[in-house]
């Protein structure tokens, strides 16, 4: 359309976080390893707008929408009295929002990644005398920052 172009996309992603506070702080709390991973299909469009001196404004918005997530919690890191726990998430989603200056080859510019996944299946599990349950809470995360490319 004129100077621009638009590309609708679709796939499948995974996303993997291992979030490691495994010690003691400084309040005397231990902390444990944490794995997240998500599975997710995204939908998005990708914008590209011609400008002068043959540069171009790349914009991306995208909705992930959560297929499964798994939180891996290994409490053991704390104790070895204590299980690792498996916690299964079914419902949530992320959207991501980019925009790139791009000349040539090189590009940079500004990006955001939103995810708000609800809360997980519960586990039971035992520890000494006592039984606890388990379970990953609802949560949101914000990432933004600045990204740059270079096509080779």
């Amino acid at each position: 359309m004129g100077n621009s172009v638009w590309a609708p996309y679709t796939g499948f992603g995974f996303r993997y976080l291992n979030n490691d506070s495994r010690g003691e702080t400084s309040t005397g709390a231990w902390g444990y390893q944490r794995v997240s991973r998500y599975y997710y299909l995204p939908i998005g469009v990708t914008n590209r707008f011609a400008l002068e001196n043959s540069s171009v404004l790349e914009s991306m918005i995208e909705f992930d929408y959560l297929i499964r997530g798994q939180q891996t919690s290994k409490l053991s890191d704390v104790s070895a009295s204590y299980p690792d726990l498996e916690n299964r998430q079914d419902s949530g989603y992320g959207i991501k929002f980019s925009s790139m200056y791009r000349v040539n080859d090189f590009a940079i510019g500004p990006y955001i990644d939103y995810w708000n996944i609800n809360k997980s299946d519960a586990v039971v599990y035992s520890a000494g005398d006592s039984t606890y349950i388990g379970y990953e809470p609802k949560n949101n995360t914000v990432e933004f920052g600045i990204k740059a490319s270079m096509r080779f």
